[in-house]
C-alpha cells in the first residue's frame, strides 16, 4: 500500500512540474538576431508588424514581393528555431516568383513578448492585415502555409481570414494529443493549457487544403495528421512522404508538395 501511495505521490508531481513548465516544451524560440541575408539568396526586407492585441509592440518579419502574377505566402514555423533557420526551405518558391512573409512570432528571433497560443494567433493575424493593408496582396492572392506548430497557427488563421488555400506540413490535431502520444502517463487533456485545437477549426475554414505528413514522425504521429484531414469536408490533398521524420520532412519534399499544391489553385 505505501509502495503504491508513494507512486501516486510522484505521479501527482510529475503533473504539477509538467502543468507549470509546458511552456518550455511547446513554446522552444531561437532568440537570436535573424539575418536575411545569411538566410536568402534572394533580396527580401525586414517589416514590422504591430500585433492586434499589443500594438505597442513591434515585431519583425521578412518579406519577399512577388513577381508579376504569382501569389503570396504567409509562413508560420514550428515551435523551435526561428525565420533565418526556415528561410531556407522555401528558396525554390522565392526562385519560381513566389512571394512571401515569414512569420515572426513574439518571443521568437529576438523579438519582444512570451509566446502563448493567444500571442501567436494575434501575430498571425497582424501579419496576415499586414499583408493585406500594407503590402496591398488580395486575399485571392495569400496561401498560408504551417508546419507542425505553425500549422496550428496557420489554422487560427485560415479560419478567421479568407485565403486561396491552405498547405499544412505535418500538422497536429490538437495539443493534448500530441502531449498524450508522447506522455501518456499523463492525463494531458486536463494539464494542457494552450490547447491549440485546430480540428476544431476546420469547420470554418473555407478553401482548399493540402497536407503533407510522413510515416516516421514521432512528435506529431501520422494519425494525427491523418485525423485532422479526415475532420476536413472541403476541396482537399494529402501527401505521404514515406520513411522519414518530423526533422526531416521538410528536407525530403515537404514544402515542394504543398508549394505544388498551391500552383495548381493559384
Amino acid at each position: 500500500m505505501m509502495i503504491l501511495l508513494a507512486f501516486f505521490l510522484v505521479w501527482v508531481m510529475v503533473c504539477i512540474y509538467f502543468y507549470r513548465a509546458q511552456e518550455r516544451f511547446i513554446y522552444v524560440p531561437d532568440i537570436s538576431i535573424p539575418s536575411l541575408k545569411r538566410a536568402s539568396a534572394y533580396p527580401g526586407q525586414e517589416v514590422e508588424i504591430h500585433p492586434e492585441d499589443d500594438p505597442e509592440m513591434a515585431t519583425t518579419s521578412w518579406y519577399f514581393r512577388a513577381c508579376q502574377g504569382k501569389g503570396t505566402i504567409l509562413f508560420f514555423h514550428g515551435n523551435n528555431g526561428n525565420i533565418e533557420t526556415r528561410t531556407g526551405w522555401m528558396q525554390f518558391a522565392l526562385a519560381a516568383g513566389w512571394g512571401l512573409l515569414m512569420v515572426g512570432y513574439r518571443g521568437y528571433g529576438g523579438n519582444p513578448g512570451i509566446p502563448s497560443q493567444a500571442g501567436l494567433t494575434h501575430d498571425g493575424l497582424s501579419a496576415y492585415d499586414w499583408l493585406v493593408h500594407e503590402a496591398g496582396v488580395p486575399a485571392a492572392q495569400i496561401f498560408i502555409f504551417g508546419h507542425s506548430l505553425g500549422s496550428a497557427v496557420a489554422c487560427q488563421i485560415a479560419s478567421q481570414r479568407p485565403a486561396k488555400a491552405l498547405g499544412l506540413m505535418s500538422p497536429m490535431t490538437h495539443m493534448a494529443h500530441v502531449a498524450f502520444d508522447r506522455y501518456s502517463f499523463l492525463p494531458a487533456p486536463l494539464l494542457i493549457k494552450d490547447q491549440w485545437r485546430s480540428i476544431d477549426a476546420m469547420d470554418c475554414i473555407k478553401c482548399p487544403l493540402a497536407i503533407a505528413y510522413c510515416d516516421k514522425d514521432t512528435t506529431v504521429r501520422p494519425k494525427r495528421s491523418l485525423q485532422l484531414y479526415q475532420a476536413y469536408e472541403g476541396v482537399k490533398e494529402l501527401t505521404l512522404l514515406p520513411g522519414v521524420g518530423h526533422g526531416e520532412i521538410a528536407l525530403s519534399g515537404g514544402p515542394q508538395v504543398l508549394v505544388d499544391f498551391f500552383e495548381r489553385r493559384a
